[in-house]
């Protein structure tokens, strides 16, 4: 860890070094004389890291290293933040005319400051011979600077059910019990690693149990969790899926409407009590553990044929240490899975994993992973200790936070980091997308709290409860969800002990962020909010944040930003969605040439000459008037209003977006999209995954749909001609909604052979269609299945052939449903292999 803070510093250095403004406010000596200390340190931190968890006084000089990496990072931002210009250094005469006499004063400041920190740094120098410390210099193993980006294979993610399948399908088949209507609580326990919440996500996601509750809440309760924030946590929930606060009351009550309560817990005392036939996870056995260790080790192939005899000999051998322990063999094998595949490597892992103490083996296993992490891994895995306990974390949202710190260069690379973590097993994949990159991602609890253990022992990051605790020097804070007085116990300590702040994630409900908290803390590079209400003045105070990188406000009631937002200079990420469509975002915005990711539900008018080089996401937007907008890097664009753009500058932007990913595209209510998109080649967009049309589509039957589209969305597009002979073709697609008048045929047909890996189907609102075939063998991955308010629709095409079907869901005529009831109706052969059902 100490590596990766030194290395940073070092390129905060670097980029410093060669700009005048040092020049002239006579610091450039101290900084390159800090910089070289630096580096000639930075080779002894691999062996130090190496040695600090046997020797204490090792671990205390890493320590130290760390602090005064910290405190030349301080040094470095504060000289920044006086010359005022963060990344565009101001030319010679500018600097003269803007030093004051407060300048002065303030220069001087930082110059002792530098002085100190350099005494320090050739102290600790000193006692590297003293406690045996080696440098490894140009002779280390290379780290991983690169991490090749891949995408883990989605049938790897059932190897953590390894022993569970048994529990899963009868806890499963409890839950969806239609013969008990009395409210129902299971349990399933176990130690800490066992695969509960693994197995209890299984069912959650299930989709047989999906399709049967029409409202799932997922809750974690810790063990500061008092009746109160549960309940808040409850209505949180419940209002987000539209429901009233009655029904929350009602979950609790005796109600015969067949509602079920899974928990999982540590507690067989707990699990009794509330279960007598509660479900008690059992340790794996010894064929199983070998079975979990070895497909973890081999991840993306055959352990059969890839795993050399020698080594299967030795597998018994390192399971055994894991006493029988999932998350245990998990980690183990993950870490396995990044060493060389020879018997020595086994053996030689197996002699340093002799343990004293009966209990100790999973703990050990978790930091003997963490520890052997490139060093440019380890902050990436660090930071999830920045979420709550079991937080589905959006792998987007988290890739753009590790840019804006600094950990990865750009989202290609950040995707990489994931993968390497996942392979590793210190990750866990939540949901994928249609072409199967991760979406989310989850921290098993144990190793969460591994993460926030070493986090906080080094400094990275400490975690704000609601409970009495000290934050002197903090640089990272997360505020979870905690007890009704968090915002008056940050409030009180924030006024002068976080002036060293640069990362405030607060996820919570209730509670407000303190003036002082965010007014304070001038170095703050991530500032990300969630449902907290702001300070009045925010909108005003905010540009004096100039180190910004990445600022998220969602639900926090700012109605407006101010003009003077240009100012963050260094500002990537801005995600305003789920703000009030009242709220205004100026144009000025635009002038900020580091955006990467401009996100709102809003609609932003940019100026009619726009060009930033690295902007990769730009939703939503519309103008009337386009001179010249260039985003070479874009990968995400939602346009509204397309009809009142002018349509040749259109043509001509969406043609030269090459790299783009996704893309959606939306005219005004009743309104057409311009007739010459239809006409545009969109075959060289290669990259094009996911498209959304919303608007007439005047001869858009004869568009030809980008390749290697998975997932494509059509609204009020009122297409004339069957769609589906187009769209059958498209070899990736694996998630179709046809909506609101997008077709206004009266047939449909889906040929033998077509939609070879379509998983996902929506057809809803099609006023005017009568009739929809399918033939044998089509949709062969079909698995999911909507049919919504098409009341012309006569009866349902020949389903039993699609015998990958699993739920299928309709709200249509009583007419048509009566066609489908069990055994009675006329279409029951057609739908009776499908295992969930729902009529409305």
């Amino acid at each position: 860890m100490a590596e990766s803070v030194a290395s940073q510093v070092l390129h905060k250095l670097s980029e410093l070094v060669v700009h005048e403004a040092i020049f002239l406010f006579g610091v450039r000596k101290k900084f390159e004389g800090m910089k070289a200390e630096l580096e000639y340190i930075k080779c002894f931190l691999r062996d130090a890291d190496a040695k600090k968890s046997k020797n204490k006084r090792v671990e205390k000089w890493v320590r130290d290293i760390i602090d005064v990496s910290y405190q030349a990072e301080d040094a470095i931002d504060s000289f920044l933040l006086l010359v005022q210009q963060p990344t565009q250094f101001p030319c010679f005469l500018d600097c003269i005319t803007s030093i004051t006499p407060c300048k002065l004063m303030e220069r001087h400041r930082i110059g002792v400051e530098l002085d100190k920190i350099k005494e320090r740094i050739k102290e600790i120098k000193s006692l590297t011979t003293v406690y045996g410390i080696q440098s490894l210099g140009d002779d280390a193993e290379n780290v991983n600077t690169s991490v090749r980006r891949r995408h883990s294979p989605p049938q790897a993610e059932n190897v953590d059910m390894v022993g569970r399948h048994d529990v899963h399908e009868e806890m499963s088949k409890q839950l969806i019990d239609k013969q008990e209507l009395k409210l129902c609580l299971r349990c399933i326990y176990g130690t800490g690693g066992l695969g509960k919440t693994t197995v209890a996500r299984k069912i959650f996601q299930n989709n047989v149990v999906r399709e049967h509750f029409s409202l799932r809440i997922w809750i974690v309760v810790t063990h500061f969790s008092g009746g109160d924030e549960l309940l808040a946590k409850l209505i949180q929930d419940v209002t987000e899926h539209k429901y009233v606060c009655d029904l929350v009351r009602r979950l609790f009550g005796f109600v015969m409407n067949g509602s079920r309560v899974l928990v999982t817990t540590r507690s067989k005392d707990i699990a009794k009590q509330q279960d007598p036939n509660s479900c008690e996870l059992r340790f794996l056995n010894d064929d199983e553990s070998v079975d979990l260790l070895l497909k973890k080790a081999f991840p993306y192939q055959n352990v059969e044929t890839s795993c050399p005899k020698e080594l299967i000999d030795l597998a018994p051998r390192l399971a055994k240490k894991c006493g029988g322990l999932p998350l245990a063999l998990s980690v183990l094998g993950g870490h396995l899975s990044g060493k060389e595949k020879t018997p020595y490597v086994w053996k030689d892992l197996e002699k340093t994993m002799e343990w004293a103490s009966q209990g100790k083996e999973c703990q050990d296993i978790l930091a003997l992973s963490y520890d052997a992490l490139e060093y440019d891994l380890k902050p990436c895995f660090l930071y999830f200790g920045m979420f709550p306990q079991d937080h589905v974390i959006s792998v987007t949202r988290l890739v753009k936070l590790w840019v804006a710190e600094g950990f990865v260069k750009d989202e290609d690379q950040g995707e990489g980091v994931l993968e390497a973590l996942i392979q590793r097993s210190l990750v866990q994949v939540y949901e994928r997308r249609p072409d199967e990159s991760v979406k989310t991602c989850i921290v098993h609890d144990l190793l969460l709290e591994l993460a926030k253990n070493e986090a906080e022992k080094d400094g990275f990051l400490k975690i704000y409860t609601g409970r009495a605790s000290s934050y002197t020097n903090a640089r990272r804070l997360a505020v979870h969800y905690g007890s009704d007085n968090t915002d008056m116990q940050i409030h009180d300590q924030s006024q002068t002990i976080l002036p060293g702040l640069r990362t405030l994630m607060q996820i919570a409900s209730l509670f407000e962020a303190g003036d002082s908290l965010l007014f304070n803390s001038k170095l703050l590079t991530v500032l990300e909010l969630r449902r907290v209400q702001l300070p009045s003045r925010f909108s005003e105070e905010i540009k004096s944040m100039k180190h910004l990188r990445y600022l998220g406000l969602q639900e926090t009631g700012v109605r407006e930003l101010p003009t003077s937002i240009c100012e963050l200079q260094n500002l990537q990420t801005i995600d305003l969605r789920n703000w009030r469509s009242s709220c205004k975002i100026p144009s000025t915005l635009f002038k900020i040439k580091t955006l990467r990711h401009v996100q709102t539900d809003a609609i932003l008018r940019p100026p009619s000459k726009l060009v930033l080089h690295d902007l990769r996401t730009l939703e939503t937007v519309a103008t009337n008037w386009i001179q010249e907008w260039k985003f070479p890097k874009l990968r995400k664009l939602s346009l509204a209003e397309v009809d009142r753009f002018p349509v040749t500058a259109l043509v001509t932007l969406l043609a030269e977006l090459n790299q783009l990913v996704v893309l959606k595209i939306s005219s005004t209510e009743g309104s057409h999209i311009p007739s010459k998109v239809d006409l545009m080649a969109f075959e060289f967009h290669n990259n094009l995954r996911s498209l959304n049309l919303n608007g007439i589509w005047p001869g858009g039957d004869a568009f030809t749909f980008p390749k290697y589209l998975t997932k494509l969305y059509l609204e009020e597009t009122r297409l004339e001609q069957d769609p589906m002979p187009k769209l059958e073709k498209l070899p990736y697609l694996g998630c179709l909604v046809l909506f609101t008048s997008s077709y206004t045929g009266k047939s449909m047909m889906c040929t033998a052979g077509g939609f070879p890996r379509l998983e996902v189907l929506y057809i809803v609102l099609l006023y005017a269609l009568e009739e929809w075939k399918v033939e044998e063998d089509a949709m062969p991955k079909l698995k999911h299945l909507r049919i919504w308010d098409c009341r012309m629709l006569n009866r349902l095409p020949e389903l039993q052939h699609v015998t990958g079907l699993q739920t299928l869901e309709m709200y249509m005529p009583k007419e048509f449903l009566d066609k489908l009831q069990n055994d009675t109706g006329e279409d029951w052969y057609k739908i009776k292999h499908i295992f969930a059902i729902t009529f409305q």
